[in-house]
């Protein structure tokens, strides 16, 4: 029997706890590529697509390099994302972690099939949603965990989607479960948190533009403290299913009386 919501909240917070340093140091790695998009954004001449209606406002020569740099940061994003859940998934199963570099090097090896099979995942569950909203819903549970047996396993495309299934098939429930729960619970306490340091700094004797510029940074800062946890508890739940296979009970057929 796989493990229940409040212990994938514990054992997340632990394993965040117990490797703080390392899992903030991919996470802050991975925030890289979009402050650089940012950046890119302003260099560029402000390109924003709010601005797109206002033709006149837009050097349209910025726009294929403006897009050229956000995807080519966004595949750097997603290549050191996988990176992380390998190292997550190595510690939670008090594996050794190769040094970030070399963590690096081997995930670079699985930017191409975890690619393929999201962008599969994302098919089926699209496909579903457009058939009618309720098997949308339950594709996206069965390919769940699709882009975790790529990332660990080295699984590849429709091998990894029917993995996920089978992980999935029999308990899709309790899956459900235990894939929201976590990730409410997380967000409360982020809502929370936000609340009540929003409270604080509005209190202050500051004005309006600096008030909103400290809650955006609060904002931002909270979120990167919380997607360790939010990714421990997807990659611990992957790993206990894996662990604990869903077993079909297989009826004994009586024998036949002896003539």
């Amino acid at each position: 029997m796989i493990i229940g919501v409040g212990e994938i909240i514990s054992r997340s917070v632990k394993l965040y706890r117990d490797n703080t340093k390392l899992f903030l140091k991919y996470v802050l790695i991975i925030l890289i590529p979009s402050i650089l998009v940012g950046f890119t954004n302003v260099l560029l001449g402000s390109l924003t697509f709010s601005e797109f209606p206002i033709m006149g406002s837009i050097n349209w020569m910025y726009v294929p390099v403006y897009a050229i740099c956000a995807i080519t940061l966004s595949v750097i994003s997603f290549w050191i994302s996988i990176a992380f859940v390998r190292v997550v998934a190595k510690r939670y199963q008090n594996a050794s972690v190769e040094p970030t570099m070399v963590e690096l090097k081997t995930a670079s090896k699985l930017i191409l099939p975890v690619a393929w099979v999201s962008i599969l995942t994302g098919l089926a569950v699209f496909g579903g949603i457009l058939l009618v909203v309720i098997p949308g819903i339950i594709f996206a549970i069965w390919f769940s965990f699709s882009y975790y047996g790529a990332s660990i396993d080295g699984k590849h495309g429709t091998e990894a989607m029917k993995y996920s299934k089978h992980l999935v098939q029999g308990r899709w429930w309790g899956t459900f479960w235990r894939i929201a729960a976590p990730n409410v619970v997380f967000s409360f306490l982020y809502g929370i948190i936000q609340s009540i340091l929003g409270l604080i700094i509005r209190a202050l004797p500051l004005s309006v533009d600096v008030n909103a510029i400290i809650l955006a940074s609060i904002s931002a800062v909270i979120s990167i403290l919380v997607i360790p946890l939010t990714t421990s508890a997807l990659t611990i739940l992957y790993i206990e299913m894996k662990n604990n296979p869903v077993t079909m009970d297989i009826p004994v057929t009586a024998e036949p009386p002896k003539a």
